[in-house]
C-alpha cells in the first residue's frame, strides 16, 4: 500500500514517514521544503515539492496512492491573532482528493476544542488554551465542521490526540473516545509516536471512518521500569 503524507517534516509527520517505512509502506511526502526530509533515506519513499494549496498539481500526485493522511497543523499564537492552516489544508487536500478519485483521508486536530463545561481541566490548562491555544482550536473545530458537513462522500478519519510528547517507550494502551473533547481521567500528554500508530491502525483496519476521535493515554504511561 502506497499513502500520501502531507505534513511530513513535522515531528508527527517525520515519525508517520519513518514508521510507515518500517511497516513496508510505500511513501510520498508532498512538502514545501525537500531538504527537511534529507536524513530519511529509504527506495519506498518518494518526496516531492509541492503548493498543497495548488489542487490540480497535488491530484496528480495523488493518482498512485491508495490513502492520504495529514499531519498538517499550526503553532501556539496569541488570543488575537488568526489560525487557518488547519480548514484551508483540509479543504484543499478533500478538493484533490475527490479529483484524484481518491477516499481515505486520515487527518489531526486536536482535543480540548470546546472547554469542559465543569471545568476539569483545571486552571492552567483552561487559561492556556484560551490565551495561546484558541487560535488553534477554533480552526480545528472549522476544519472538522467543513469534513463534516462537505465530505461525507469521503472515507475520513479525524483523531484529536492530547499534548504531543516525545516520550519511549511507554506503558499502556491509548484511550479512544469517539465524540469527545476532554476527558480528566486521562493523561495529558500522548507520544508522537503512538498517535502515528493509531493512524495507520485505522487504514490497516479501515476504523473510525467518518469518526472524530479523542485520543489519549492512561496517567502514568511514562513510568516505564528499567
Amino acid at each position: 500500500m502506497k499513502i500520501a503524507v502531507f505534513g511530513a517534516t513535522g515531528l508527527c509527520g517525520k515519525n508517520l514517514v519513518e514508521v510507515a517505512l518500517n511497516d513496508g509502506y510505500g511513501v510520498k511526502a508532498l512538502i514545501r521544503n525537500p531538504t527537511k526530509l534529507d536524513h530519511i533515506k529509504h527506495e519506498n519513499l518518494e518526496i516531492v515539492k509541492i503548493d498543497i494549496f495548488d489542487v490540480d498539481a497535488v491530484s496528480k500526485q495523488l493518482e498512485d496512492v491508495d490513502a492520504i493522511l495529514s499531519c498538517l497543523g499550526g503553532l501556539p499564537t496569541w488570543r488575537w491573532k488568526k489560525e487557518t492552516v488547519y480548514s484551508t489544508s483540509i479543504e484543499a487536500i478533500a478538493k484533490a482528493a475527490r479529483k484524484a478519485n481518491k477516499k481515505r483521508i486520515i487527518a489531526l486536530t486536536g482535543a480540548r476544542q470546546v472547554p469542559d463545561p465543569e471545568g476539569r481541566e483545571g486552571w492552567f490548562i483552561r487559561n492556556f488554551d484560551w490565551i495561546v491555544m484558541r487560535p488553534i482550536m477554533d480552526d480545528m473545530m472549522r476544519m472538522e465542521s467543513y469534513l463534516k458537513e462537505n465530505c461525507q462522500d469521503l472515507d475520513y478519519t479525524v483523531l484529536r490526540p492530547t499534548g504531543f510528547c516525545k516520550t519511549e517507550p511507554w506503558t499502556g494502551e491509548a484511550i479512544i473516545v469517539p465524540d469527545v473533547y476532554f476527558r480528566p481521567e486521562d493523561s495529558l500528554w500522548i507520544p508522537y509516536k503512538k498517535v502515528v500508530l493509531l493512524m495507520l491502525e485505522a487504514l490497516k483496519e479501515n476504523k473510525w471512518v467518518k469518526e472524530h476521535v479523542y485520543c489519549a493515554m492512561p496517567n502514568g504511561f511514562d513510568k516505564v521500569e528499567k
